[in-house]
C-alpha cells in the first residue's frame, strides 16, 4: 500500500545512522522505484563507495568492482519502493548473513516480493490508529484553536476519518486545509473527497489524495505545473525556472489568487506581471490589487511591476508595501513627468534592483529629494532606459552616505541628459554603462567639486560608452580611476582625450578613434607608457 508512512521510516533509520555511532562501515541508500535499472543501482552504490569506472564497461565489470569492495565491508544497504525481485549478487551486492553481519533493508507494497527476497523478518507498516490519524492531521493543519472551533471540528473529524489512517493521506489534506478557516471551505474539501473515485484498482485512495491536491490548486496555471511535473522520472530533479518559462505579462491574475495566500512571504512579479488594479473594488471579475497584496501580512520580500501613472501614484502612498519592495520595474507610465522617492516614510530600505523603462514623459526622476544619511542602502542596480526627455537624476550631487550598496548603473536613450555628475562619490560603483544618449556632453560637469580628500570612483572597474555623438569630455581634470580595469568607447567621435592617471587600463575602441586621441606631451612620444589598447 502506497502512503503509508514505509519510505518516511526508512528515511528515519538512514538519518539515525548518519548521526549516530554504528558497527557498520557503510550505510548506503537508493531508491530503487518502479521502473528500476541496474545500472542506476550501480550508480548509486558505487558513489557511496567512492567508485568511478568508464562508459564502456558492462554490468558485470562493475559489480566485480563493487562486490571486492563491500566483501571487505560490514554494510547496511537500504532499498527503497522496491517492485520486483533484485538479484542483488549480479549488481555486486553480497548476500548479508549472520557470519559477515551485514544488513539489507527494503521497502515494497508487495508480500511476494517479501518472499521472492528470501526476507529474514518482514514488518508491515499499519495505519494509524484515530487517535495517532488525529495528532498527525492537527500538526500538519498547524491551527489548534481552528480545530476546536465548534463550526470546524466535526468537518474536520470527517475527513480524517475519510484518510482512513493513511499518512500520505493525513499529510496531504491536512496541509491544503492549513488556511481554510471558513466553514464552508470545509464543507467544500469533504464534498471533493467524496466525489473523486479512482479507477485503478489498489491504488483508490492514492489517486484520491493526488485529485485533491489537484483540484485544490488555486488555478490552471498551477495545475499545469502539477501535470507537467508528472511527465518527469521518479527522483528527477526539476529546476524552477523550467516551470516558469513564460512571463505572464499580458496575463490577468484574479484577486483572490493573491489574497488566499495567506503565508506568503517572498512575492516577484518583477519584469512581468503589471496589471495591479490601483484602487480596490467588489467587482467579482476583477484583477489583483495593491489592497490584496497589503492583505498579505506575512509579506516581507516584493518584487513588482507598475504600468500605469496611476498605479504608481497608489503604490507611493502605501507604506506597508514599500518598506518590503525589493525589485521594482516601472515602464510605460504615460502621462509621468516627475517622479521622486522620498526618504520621509522610510520607504526603501530593502529595494535592491530600480528599472524605469520607456517612460517617455519623465523628465525630472529627482530621487535625491529629502534623501536623508544611509538612504536606499540595499540598492545594488540602476537602470534607465527609453527616457528621451528626462534631464535630471539627483537634484545634487550624491554624497557618500547615499546609495552605498550601487554597484551597477545603467543608462540608455536618455537624450536630454547633459552629464551624471552625480555618480562621482558612489563608494560601491563597479560597472557603468552609458549609451545611446544623443545630447551628453560630458559626464562629469566641470562645475562638480569634490573634497581633495575624497576619491572619485573608488571602486569603478568597468566603464563602456557608445553613441555618444556630442561628448566631449569624461571629466575636464584627470581623475585617478584606482580600481578601473576595463574602458570600452564606441562611436563618439568628438571625444579625444581620456583623463586617466593610471595606466593599467584596459582601453577597447576602433582603430581611427584610438588613432585620433590627444595625449599629454610625456605620453605622445613615449607609446610605452600609453595603456593597452584593443581594436574592436
Amino acid at each position: 500500500m502506497g502512503g503509508v508512512g514505509k519510505t518516511a521510516l526508512l528515511k528515519n533509520i538512514n538519518n539515525e545512522f548518519l548521526t549516530k555511532t554504528h558497527d557498520f562501515d557503510v550505510v548506503i541508500w537508493v531508491l530503487v522505484s518502479k521502473d528500476f535499472v541496474a545500472d542506476k543501482i550501480q550508480q548509486a552504490v558505487g558513489e557511496r563507495l567512492g567508485l568511478s569506472w568508464e562508459e564502456d564497461e558492462t554490468q558485470e565489470q562493475r559489480a566485480l568492482k563493487i562486490c571486492r569492495v563491500m566483501r571487505r565491508k560490514r554494510f547496511l544497504l537500504l532499498l527503497d519502493d522496491v517492485w520486483e525481485d533484485l538479484d542483488l549478487e549480479n549488481i555486486g551486492i553480497p548476500l548479508a548473513d549472520q557470519q559477515n553481519k551485514c544488513k539489507v533493508i527494503f521497502t515494497t507494497r508487495s508480500m511476494d516480493v517479501c518472499s521472492d527476497m528470501d526476507a529474514h523478518r518482514k514488518l508491515k507498516v499499519e495505519f494509524l490508529e484515530e487517535k495517532e490519524s488525529w495528532q498527525l492531521f492537527q500538526e500538519k493543519v498547524g491551527k489548534k484553536e481552528l480545530l476546536d472551533l465548534s463550526s470546524i471540528r466535526p468537518h474536520a473529524e470527517k475527513i480524517v476519518k475519510k484518510c482512513g489512517g493513511l499518512p500520505l493521506a493525513l499529510i496531504t489534506i491536512g496541509r491544503a486545509m492549513a488556511n481554510k478557516e471558513t466553514e464552508e471551505e470545509w464543507k467544500y474539501a469533504i464534498e471533493l473527497l467524496d466525489n473523486s473515485p479512482s479507477e485503478l484498482r489498489g491504488m483508490e485512495d492514492v489517486f484520491t489524495l493526488l485529485k485533491f491536491s489537484y483540484d485544490n490548486l488555486d488555478n490552471d496555471t498551477l495545475r499545469s505545473c502539477f501535470l507537467y511535473c508528472s511527465l518527469f522520472p521518479e527522483d528527477f530533479s526539476i529546476e524552477k525556472e523550467q516551470l516558469v518559462e513564460d512571463p505572464c505579462e499580458h496575463r490577468t491574475i484574479p484577486h483572490e489568487a493573491i489574497s488566499r495566500l495567506f503565508q506568503l512571504r517572498v512575492l516577484n512579479f518583477y519584469y512581468s506581471y503589471g496589471g495591479w488594479e490601483a484602487l480596490n473594488c467588489d467587482a467579482p471579475e476583477r484583477d489583483a490589487s495593491f489592497a490584496d497584496l497589503e492583505s498579505l501580512r506575512h509579506l516581507s520580500t516584493l518584487g513588482i511591476t507598475v504600468i500605469e501613472s496611476t498605479t504608481l501614484g497608489r503604490l507611493s502612498r502605501l507604506n506597508t508595501l514599500l518598506k518590503c519592495i525589493k525589485y521594482l520595474y516601472i515602464k510605460e507610465c504615460e502621462g509621468l513627468f516627475y517622479l521622486q522617492f522620498s526618504s520621509a516614510s522610510g520607504d526603501g530600505k530593502k529595494l535592491r534592483r530600480l528599472s524605469i523603462n520607456n517612460c517617455y514623459d519623465l523628465k525630472y526622476l529627482a530621487i535625491g529629494v529629502g534623501a536623508g544619511r544611509n538612504w536606499l542602502p540595499s540598492l545594488e542596480v540602476l537602470s534607465l532606459h527609453g527616457l528621451p526627455n528626462l534631464t535630471r537624476v539627483w537634484r545634487n550631487s550624491v554624497t557618500r552616505e547615499c546609495l552605498q550598496n550601487l554597484r551597477s548603473i545603467s543608462i540608455w536613450y536618455c537624450h536630454k541628459l547633459k552629464n551624471v555628475s552625480w555618480i562621482l562619490q558612489l563608494p560601491r560603483l563597479e560597472v557603468l554603462y552609458i549609451f545611446y544618449c544623443s545630447e551628453m556632453e560630458e559626464l562629469i560637469c566641470g562645475d562638480e567639486m569634490i573634497e581633495e580628500d575624497l576619491m572619485a570612483f573608488p571602486s569603478l572597474r568597468t566603464m563602456s560608452i557608445r553613441d555618444l555623438p556630442e561628448l566631449r569630455s569624461i571629466s575636464q581634470e584627470a581623475l585617478a580611476f584606482p580600481s578601473l580595469e576595463r574602458i570600452a568607447v564606441m562611436d563618439c567621435p568628438k571625444l579625444k582625450k581620456l583623463p586617466l592617471k593610471t595606466h593599467g587600463v584596459s582601453i577597447y575602441g576602433s582603430k581611427e578613434w584610438w588613432h585620433g586621441l590627444e595625449w599629454d606631451e610625456g605620453a605622445a612620444t613615449n607609446s610605452a607608457i600609453l595603456p593597452p589598447f584593443m581594436a574592436t
